[in-house]
């Protein structure tokens, strides 16, 4: 099953959404990927307008994590 997830094989440099980040001349990093609460049971809504983030922020706190 890893063929799902490239951080399962450790390739975070797969996610294409990291890749057109680091690509970006001015590169910003939510502030909630350094104060999301990650213990156990926590559940967080993500939401926003089109083409602001959505996916790469949280692609940010899984690279951060790993």
């Amino acid at each position: 099953m890893d063929f799902l997830n490239p951080w399962w094989r450790g390739r975070l440099e797969e996610n294409p959404h990291l890749t057109r980040w680091a690509e970006t001349p001015v590169r910003g990093v939510p502030s909630f990927v350094y104060e999301v609460e990650l213990e156990p049971y926590a559940l967080h809504f993500l939401f926003g307008p089109r083409q602001v983030g959505k996916t790469t922020a949280p692609s940010l706190l899984v690279k951060r994590l790993v």
